[in-house]
């Protein structure tokens, strides 16, 4: 009965359950993981934002040189520059770091440094407000009018960029307002976003138009209402979708499933990630287990003195998927162990060689009793794992051993990890000879 061997194994429950509990704790991690580069990218939404007010402050500077002094402010810019890179060169490569106590403590570099930074920015805009105070008292009227003509970033919009005093009735002012709250919530996706700076763009162009109430009236509302309610959902579910997110990422990222999901918020969307979540789970559930019995397996050769001699991955036309490992039998014979993506493993011996060939009868003769002395040894490597808590799910084949199933490996095709051994010791060639006189005089 030492022919290949097909088999399927599980694990014991008292095994299984301390996987799941190592899952569960490998899931927090990725948990973590996935939140701290969250707030790592929001940090650099919020650093591009001090980018652009760096930016205007630098060009008012500019601007206003050929008039009056600005040392005070051009001071505090060099300051905001170099507080700028270095938060920068902090969050830099964050994701490529694999511990979250790192990516932890460089976020919280990070933050101070942002607190800071958006304080410089306070102060240089109060400086770059007497700037043009200072300006105003210098330039005459028509340069001045020159200077007002500059284009308003929408980022920057208030009430008087967009509304002439004489039409900013209390609707339109209120309209603006609803607008201006909704492009700073940060709860908003960024598709809804651009609606809102979409609508703050057609205001400014109703109002040269002197058409602002009009826009207020019909067009405003789809926007504010679309905004409004998706907001509304967001405050019913949104921390609940948020939590389920992060969950579903963290699952991808530990079963290295590059194809994710995309979601916007809803209802049916909680139910489709709750899915999707017990499904990743069971992934890997599934690989944590296959990962097991091979490390139990590969162990259990090593401790029988078994030691590899190489690997492989090979890929079939068909797309399914193979791994193989090699052990040192004999001093010519080696056991080829094959794991295949759906459980199964098969174990089977053959006579080493660096080539691609059938053996002959005298190998084929040979190889058969190498069979009959592995037959036990193979009952011995299921004891071992049976120990380890891996036991037999199913057998797919057992079959006898025979010549018919004599084969030659090629060493060539796997990658090595030691060249074959040709000098066995005396106590393994004992224990194999052993074996099949034992076989032979129980009359096969």
């Amino acid at each position: 009965m030492s022919g290949p061997k097909i088999s399927v194994y599980n694990l014991t429950d008292v095994v299984m359950a301390n996987i799941i509990e190592d899952i569960r704790r490998q899931e927090k991690i990725a948990v973590r993981r996935v939140q701290l580069l969250q707030t790592e990218k929001e940090y650099k939404e919020k650093l591009k934002v001090c980018g652009k007010k760096m930016k205007l402050l630098k060009q008012s500077v500019d601007e206003s040189r050929e008039w009056v002094t600005s040392d005070e402010l051009q001071g505090n810019l060099q300051k905001l520059e170099i507080l700028f890179s270095n938060i920068e060169h902090t969050l830099d490569g964050l994701p490529d770091i694999s511990g979250n106590d790192v990516i932890e403590s460089r976020l919280n570099k990070a933050a101070t440094a942002m607190e800071e930074l958006n304080y410089q920015l306070d102060v240089a805009g109060t400086q770059e407000a007497k700037l043009q105070d200072r300006l105003k008292k210098t330039l005459d009227d028509k340069i001045i009018e020159l200077f007002n003509k500059k284009a308003t970033d929408l980022h920057s919009l208030t009430n008087k960029d967009v509304l002439k005093q004489d039409e900013a009735s209390p609707f339109t002012k209120k309209c603006l307002q609803e607008l201006l709250n909704l492009r700073n919530n940060p709860y908003l996706p960024m598709t809804y976003q651009k609606d809102v700076d979409r609508a703050l763009k057609r205001m400014k162009e109703a109002n040269k138009l002197h058409q602002l109430k009009v826009f207020c009236e019909i067009e405003l509302p789809d926007t504010l209402n679309k905004c409004q309610n998706f907001l509304s959902l967001w405050q019913e579910i949104g921390n609940e979708y948020q939590q389920l997110i992060t969950r579903y990422e963290a699952l991808c990222d530990m079963n290295k499933e590059t194809e994710r999901t995309t979601f916007v918020l809803s209802k049916e969307a909680i139910i489709k990630l709750k899915d999707l979540i017990a499904v990743e789970e069971q992934k890997a559930e599934e690989q944590a287990q296959k990962v097991y019995i091979q490390q139990a397996l590969g162990e259990v050769m090593e401790d029988m003195g078994y030691s590899i001699l190489g690997r492989r991955d090979m890929m079939k036309r068909n797309g399914k998927h193979f791994k193989n490992e090699l052990y040192q039998y004999s001093d010519d014979t080696a056991i080829n162990v094959t794991y295949d993506d759906c459980g199964q493993i098969a174990v089977e011996l053959g006579k080493t060689s660096g080539d691609d060939r059938i053996p002959t009868d005298t190998e084929c003769n040979y190889l058969e009793n190498q069979m009959i002395a592995f037959c036990n040894h193979f009952k011995e490597v299921e004891q071992r794992l049976a120990e380890k808590g891996v036991v037999v799910d199913r057998r797919i084949a057992l079959a006898p051993s025979s010549a018919d199933y004599a084969q030659i490996i090629n060493v060539n095709d796997y990658d090595l990890i030691q060249k074959p051994r040709k000098n066995e010791s005396k106590v393994r060639q004992k224990a194999i000879k052993s074996q099949i006189m034992r076989y032979n005089d129980s009359g096969r």
